[in-house]
């Protein structure tokens, strides 16, 4: 709806499933200029939550951004991250399958590709991906070690963190030259940790 309330709301969402119970959208953004938006939603399947995406001005069809090959990947609860690249061309997105565990994975915003997974395999501590101000990398938690990929994909991802243990909380400086993070001696939050870059 437009913000001076010269028009009535026009529903964006595509259709959802008729349940019992009914899917629904949980939660969406804006892409950085506007013009496009994401929404999660248990679209097909009720509680088996998927990232949907369109245009704002409406006239395309709703297409489904998380479908990964020919395996059903999950954006389920707690509520899992993703994000648009700085560009708004790429939508990041943490998803779980049966068969492939916990996984990055990036795909463009408008549908027109299949995703591309970013992570080297099923992640039994994956964190907030961070993208650098670029937005041409993203670093990232696997497991106990802290990589960067490309957010197009076709390359493996390489360890930032060697071999420190339990490495978190990282930061790109502003230029994207520099990771900060931080290495604790345990899993554990209350364990000592040192920062690093």
């Amino acid at each position: 709806v437009p913000a001076d309330g010269s028009s009535p709301p026009v529903k964006l969402n595509g259709p959802l499933d008729l349940g019992p119970p009914a899917g629904d959208v949980s939660s969406f953004r804006f892409s950085p200029d506007g013009s496009r938006f994401v929404y999660r939603a248990d679209g097909d399947v009720d509680q088996r939550f998927q990232l949907y995406g369109g245009s704002t001005a409406g006239g395309e069809p709703i297409v489904s951004l998380s479908d990964v090959s020919a395996s059903v990947v999950d954006l389920g609860f707690p509520e899992p991250e993703w994000s648009y690249s700085p560009d708004g061309a790429r939508v990041l997105f943490i998803g779980t399958s049966p068969d492939l565990g916990t996984r990055l994975y990036s795909t463009a915003s408008d549908g027109s590709t299949s995703p591309v997974q970013l992570s080297g395999g099923s992640a039994v501590n994956m964190e907030k991906p961070v993208l650098d101000p670029g937005g041409e990398n993203v670093v990232f938690i696997d497991g106990q070690g802290l990589y960067v990929a490309p957010v197009q994909g076709g390359s493996p991802p390489r360890l930032l963190s060697g071999s420190l243990p339990f490495p978190g909380n990282p930061l790109v400086s502003p230029d994207g030259r520099q990771v900060v993070f931080l290495s604790r001696e345990s899993p554990s939050s209350s364990a000592r940790a040192r920062v690093y870059t």
